[in-house]
């Protein structure tokens, strides 16, 4: 079919915007309760793959760095994993989206636990709001000086979202009979916890099926 300028035209102008907040924000089609996220300060995802944890972190940020604010946007990676310390595609795809956001800026930690140091040399002077992504969903089972500082480091923020979406030691796992919302909250106090039930980057259908092929890893 013949299509007018105008069609081509739109489609150019959102590959041009590709990565803007009101892009991710319409295009994405969150659910009134999902867009109620965007207002909070202190929050964990629990959430499964494709639910969009990145894309509202992306969203957030850039509303901030909008107001003026300076955000630091974290990638976390078991060093054991990634020996030659190469940042993720992940990392080149933040900053592409982020290239005309100055005040935002995205940091790759290489994790060892048992360490006190990981996050020594990311420097955060006059940053008050942080984005975690690809952080450790067995958080509670680091060690203490991992722990503590990580704690140490958000301690002072005015925003921090955290995406539980990686695991350091794959053999630990909730039991059955523990409440993942009243443990998240036992980790990070004063935190709400978002259960983003509604996928926004994969089919419904794909989703059941992680869940359900989840229970048995």
């Amino acid at each position: 079919l013949p299509l007018g300028g105008n069609y081509t035209s739109a489609i150019r102008k959102a590959i041009e915007e590709s990565g803007s907040r009101d892009n991710i924000y319409i295009w994405c089609y969150p659910t009134p309760k999902q867009r109620a996220i965007l207002k909070s300060s202190k929050l964990v995802f629990a959430s499964p793959f494709g639910a969009g944890k990145t894309l509202f972190q992306t969203v957030k940020s850039i509303e901030i760095s909008d107001t003026g604010g300076k955000v630091i946007f974290i990638l976390f990676l078991d060093a054991d994993k990634v020996p030659s310390k190469t940042k993720p595609l992940l990392a080149y795809d933040l900053e592409q989206k982020f290239k005309k956001h100055s005040n935002i800026k995205v940091e790759v930690v290489f994790f060892e636990d048992g360490r006190s140091d990981n996050l020594k040399g990311i420097e955060v002077e006059d940053i008050k709001h942080v984005m975690v992504d690809e952080f450790f969903g067995d958080f509670g089972s680091l060690s203490k000086k991992s722990i503590d500082e990580f704690n140490a480091f958000i301690s002072d923020k005015e925003t921090v979202w955290i995406s539980l979406s990686n695991t350091f030691k794959y053999g630990n796992k909730f039991p059955d009979d523990v409440d993942l919302e009243v443990e998240l909250k036992k980790w990070f106090p004063g935190f709400e916890v978002a259960k983003m039930d509604k996928p926004l980057r994969c089919p419904l259908s794909v989703a059941k099926d992680l869940k359900e092929r989840a229970i048995y890893i």
